[in-house]
């Protein structure tokens, strides 16, 4: 039986490691600067995100750059708009900059 990376580095209940907060700081400074995308490209790939939704988020800045043009919230709010398989995962609060809604007033 040969086991994968993903399922050598499991944890005892099948999680693999993951930082959703670095994906997300990620992201962000991808949409700020484009730039980032050609220093990762080449092995980077939206598998190896946790989170579908920055999986989704990622192939789309990829695909926008690759081809030359501007990926950042404005373009991708306009693109996911439109894209049901995205609010079928989440939706489109992370890329609109929305915060989840805190507990408690405050």
């Amino acid at each position: 039986m040969t086991l994968s990376p993903e399922s050598a580095l499991a944890d005892s209940e099948g999680l693999v490691p993951h930082n959703i907060e670095a994906e997300q700081a990620f992201l962000g400074a991808l949409l700020y600067d484009n730039e980032i995308w050609h220093k990762v490209a080449d092995w980077l790939s939206p598998e190896q995100f946790y989170d579908p939704v920055h999986a989704r988020i990622y192939a789309a800045c990829a695909s926008r750059i690759a081809r030359g043009s501007l990926a950042d919230a404005v373009a991708l709010k306009t693109a996911f708009e439109r894209d049901e398989g995205l609010k079928e995962i989440g939706g489109m609060g992370e890329v609109a900059g929305e915060q989840p809604a805190q507990k408690g007033g405050g």
